[in-house]
């Protein structure tokens, strides 16, 4: 690790600002190092320099966020390489099983939902659930992550949910950008993500049986062993975060009797099965 680092640092006049190399601080017992990713400006930065409260070689700035670089040996409540949680959108809250593996992994969580099923969404562990029909998420998104975000889980893949998400991450050219999406979606909007430095990560979830000859719109699903091996993994840690209850299952709508296998895919073409999983019950009938 270098001895030094850049800062802006107060001059002479006490009112001038220079980049400098210093010398990186040390830490007391109870102290850590952090390596900056991201400062924030705060009103009493700029206060300091107008009003003189600051000496020669002192830095300004007092809210940041990046990575333990080190840390004093009293300190037990965090480890090197502790971060800041990076944010992930996960567009469709009904992915409810995304939000809670998301938020096991550290991230914090943005999803979209309508209102009504925003209390049940936070239960889940989502740090934000904003509107998914208002048009002005996608900019409120940008603004909640500092133009910062950079994946994200398309649990819809449509046409229109892709493109609310690519105008939700960073606009920044020089940060590159995931999205997973479930379903093969327009050229335009490829292009659309190209120009953004995006990736559009297609995951078929056929795929996940270790099958061939599968085909999804004419798509052809080849044996894939790593995704099969994939699947089996997964499922076996889903089982054991659910017995250890640290995930729980969707909410879920019975509907009994095979004659109401249209009614269920009707209701969820026409939108009116939200943050649920409709279930049918096949040897049972209604009486």
């Amino acid at each position: 690790m270098s001895s030094q680092h850049l800062a802006l640092v107060i001059g002479p006049d006490k009112s001038s600002q220079s980049i400098s190399s210093i010398d990186i601080p040390s830490y007391k017992a109870d102290e850590i190092l952090v390596r900056i990713h991201a400062a924030a400006l705060n009103p009493t930065d700029w206060k300091s320099l107008e009003y003189g409260l600051v000496n020669e070689g002192q830095v300004l700035g007092c809210d940041y966020a990046g990575v333990v670089e080190a840390i004093g040996s009293a300190v037990t409540k965090v480890q090197v390489g502790d971060r800041t949680p990076e944010a992930i959108l996960i567009w469709g809250g009904s992915r409810h099983m995304a939000i809670q593996l998301a938020k096991l992994s550290g991230l914090t969580v943005i999803t979209t939902a309508s209102p009504a099923n925003y209390a049940y969404l936070r239960s889940l562990g989502a740090d934000h659930v904003l509107p998914y029909a208002d048009p002005a998420t996608p900019a409120a998104i940008r603004a909640l992550t500092s133009n910062q975000l950079r994946i994200a889980f398309d649990g819809v893949s449509e046409k229109e949910s892709a493109t609310a998400i690519l105008n939700s991450l960073s606009d920044d050219p020089a940060l590159h950008k995931d999205i997973v999406i479930l379903l093969p979606l327009q050229d335009s909007l490829g292009e659309l993500a190209d120009s953004m430095s995006a990736s559009l990560r297609l995951i078929i979830v056929l795929s996940l049986l270790g099958k061939e000859d599968r085909m999804v719109w004419d798509y052809p699903i080849s044996a894939r062993p790593e995704n099969y091996a994939f699947s089996v993994r997964s499922y076996e840690l889903l089982e054991r975060l659910l017995s250890e209850g640290k995930i729980t299952c969707q909410k879920i709508k019975l509907m009994c009797g095979l004659e109401r296998v249209q009614e269920g895919m009707r209701d969820m073409r026409e939108g009116r099965v939200r943050a649920e999983k409709v279930v049918f019950q096949p040897l049972r009938t209604v009486v």
